[in-house]
């Protein structure tokens, strides 16, 4: 596109390094998320600013008991996040899971909160900007306190992929095993955007066939060594139900 700009970029307290295409009119990288936070219906539940843990309540109302799987990102302007949403979505419909896809504004803190409240879900998994201490989404960070405020039997029984930076590790990681969750996927280093939504892609593939999800992890991550490493962690069982 004409004016197009590729850029190196350093989100500050977030370590996410990488280089991609801008669309045309956006200079800097605090252009791109003016812009990103302001396309898009809120969806799913409404948020504010930051979000901490909440005194053992998960302080979510869960929108649709019947939902199995929510695939998300808040970074409406990476096609290639946008993508990826749309093939695990597809994927995992296709195997007859009930799913739901939040993708910019939709995916706010509120519609964290209140989709990991519902008690059939089995999977979130997520695309976007993180660090050690949380999430980005479109209204702010959901951190690693959030998590610790939830009780040690919140998650059970659900599988936790965020495929975003550095998330695989403290705060956040201990305070989500904490919370019970099956298992919890996530970067320990910075990821390559594109080469990791490859991984999620091939990971959802494999366990969807019933392979074990820490196998899984590791043949996708290794078969695309631009992406980053992951870690996974969580007491439950390996293989996604």
């Amino acid at each position: 596109m004409k004016d197009d700009l590729t850029v190196k970029k350093v989100i500050k307290n977030y370590k996410m390094e990488y280089s991609q295409e801008l669309p045309a009119g956006l200079d800097t990288e605090s252009d791109y998320r003016r812009r990103c936070r302001r396309r898009g219906n809120c969806g799913g539940g409404t948020g504010g600013g930051d979000t901490g843990g909440g005194g053992g309540s998960s302080s979510g109302s869960c929108p649709d008991d019947t939902v199995e799987m929510v695939f998300a990102t808040s970074e409406d302007d990476l096609p290639s996040a946008i993508s990826a949403v749309e093939n695990l979505a597809d994927m995992a419909s296709d195997q007859g899971y009930n799913v739901e896809t939040l993708t910019g504004k939709e995916e706010n803190t509120q519609a964290v909160k209140d989709w990991l409240s519902c008690s059939d879900l089995k999977l979130y998994g997520r695309i976007g900007h993180g660090s050690q201490s949380g999430i980005m989404v479109s209204d702010g960070v959901v951190k690693s306190q959030y998590f610790s405020g939830l009780s040690s039997t919140e998650l059970e029984n659900k599988v936790l992929f965020f495929n975003s930076c550095d998330v695989h590790n403290p705060p956040l990681e201990p305070a989500i095993v904490g919370a019970g969750v099956q298992k919890f996927i996530g970067g320990d280093n910075s990821l390559g955007i594109g080469s990791s939504e490859k991984v999620f892609e091939c990971w959802l593939d494999e366990v969807l066939a019933g392979d074990a999800m820490s196998s899984a992890i590791k043949s996708c991550s290794s078969a695309q060594p631009s992406a980053g490493s992951y870690g996974i962690s969580g007491d439950g069982s390996d293989i996604l139900e």
